[in-house]
Order: C-alpha cells, then sequence, then structure tokens
C-alpha cells in the first residue's frame, strides 16, 4: 500500500451516500475521502481547536460564482448574530477570494470565539464538513458536496431554482426559494438582476434560515 500514490490510498468510501443524480457523482470522489494524518490534522485546526469533539458546528458556505445566486452579505451578517446567540458554533468554508468579497462577514467572523472560516483547499474541506451537524449553502458546488457528506442542508435559491434540477440530492433537506414570478431567469446564475429589484434573494431573511437551521439541527440531535 505504501508504494501507490498518494491520491489512490486516500479515497475509500466511509459513509453511505444519498440516492445519485448526476450532481452528486459530480461530488462522490470527494465525499470518498478518508481521514489521513494530513486530513485529521487539517480538520482539527479547523473544527476541534474551536468547537471540541463534542460540539458540531453549523456549516456556512456563502460563495456561488454567479452574483444572483449570492445572498446578501448583510444577511448572512444576521444570520450569523441569530445563530451564535442561539449557541451554535459556525464552520463557514469558501475560496479565499469569497472570503475577502466578504469584509463585514469575515471581521464579524474574526470575531467570534465559536466561529472559524476554513479556505482549505476542497479535499480538504470534504473532510472538514464531515464535522458538522447541518449546512446553509447558497446553489453551489459546495452545497452539493455537503450533501455528498451527508449533511442536511437548508438551500437558498436566488436567480435559479431547485425545479431545474440542482436542489441537494438525499432526503432531509430544506430549500428556500420565493418562487418570483421572474423566478428562474437564468440556469446557472447571472451578474445582475435583470430587473433591478433581485427579490429572490434579498426577502430571505435571516430569521427564516436561522429557523430552518433550528430545525435540521434539532432533527439531527435525535
Amino acid at each position: 500500500m505504501t508504494n501507490l500514490p498518494e491520491v489512490v490510498w486516500r479515497f475509500t468510501v466511509t459513509l453511505p451516500l444519498p440516492a445519485s443524480t448526476s450532481l452528486i457523482w459530480m461530488a462522490l470522489p470527494l465525499a470518498m475521502l478518508n481521514n489521513t494524518p494530513l486530513v485529521t490534522v487539517k480538520v482539527s485546526v479547523c473544527v476541534d481547536s474551536f468547537a471540541g469533539p463534542a460540539a458540531m458546528p453549523v456549516a456556512i458556505l456563502p460563495g456561488a460564482k454567479h452574483f444572483t445566486k449570492r445572498w446578501p452579505e448583510e444577511r448572512w451578517v444576521e444570520l450569523h448574530d441569530r445563530l451564535t446567540s442561539a449557541g451554535h458554533p459556525l464552520l463557514y468554508a469558501s475560496l479565499e477570494s469569497e472570503r475577502a468579497a466578504l469584509p463585514k462577514l469575515a471581521a464579524r467572523v474574526a470575531a467570534t470565539p465559536t466561529a472559524r472560516w476554513c479556505s482549505e483547499p476542497l479535499a480538504i474541506l470534504a473532510a472538514v464538513l464531515s464535522k458538522a451537524c447541518a449546512a446553509v449553502s447558497s446553489d453551489s458546488g459546495l452545497m452539493h458536496l455537503a450533501a455528498a457528506r451527508g449533511l442536511p442542508v437548508v438551500a437558498l435559491f436566488g436567480s435559479t431554482a431547485p425545479e431545474l434540477g440542482f436542489a441537494p440530492a438525499g432526503e432531509g433537506h430544506m430549500v428556500i426559494c420565493r418562487h418570483e414570478r421572474c423566478q428562474p431567469c437564468t440556469l446557472h446564475g447571472r451578474e445582475k438582476c435583470p430587473l433591478g429589484h433581485f427579490r429572490c434573494m434579498v426577502e430571505i431573511t435571516a430569521e427564516q434560515v436561522g429557523a430552518a437551521v433550528d430545525t435540521l439541527v434539532a432533527a439531527a440531535r435525535l
């Protein structure tokens, strides 16, 4: 075994996966990541150092490639305050460029002892997500990765819609989509709202998302 390339011995099935869809198979290799010494250390740095082994954080995945898939930063800040006030440890995961694009949220996370922001490579994020009890995500690749890792996901849809086939695969998720008359306006996202109001995202409230998180976390603890 030690003579095999590192990538070979890292990828071993370790948990049951949801029913397959075309998107879930894209995330399958990362969902099959096993614990190795390097991965274990990275997971410990991202999770155990602030939450402790017994406290499973809520994963927050705020990034998305296209503007119209992104919940506004002020809503993420409001959700952060609500969840931390409720006692939830929070684990943020994104690209470093996505964290840099959310300076107010990043500052709030840095000032919160029970929150961390992890921008490790994707394979590490796959292992880190397995330590969470639930996730909140934009319609993004990390949303599908979280679902592939077996997490119940609160999925936020803006200019796209779950009916297009992009909802998180499996059971136990909660999709929040306002289904505006103009929604969906695109298959993959836009760089601005074509009508200028962006109601599909701005009118999703932190209270609504927080209540969904509470429901999923309570179910995960049964």
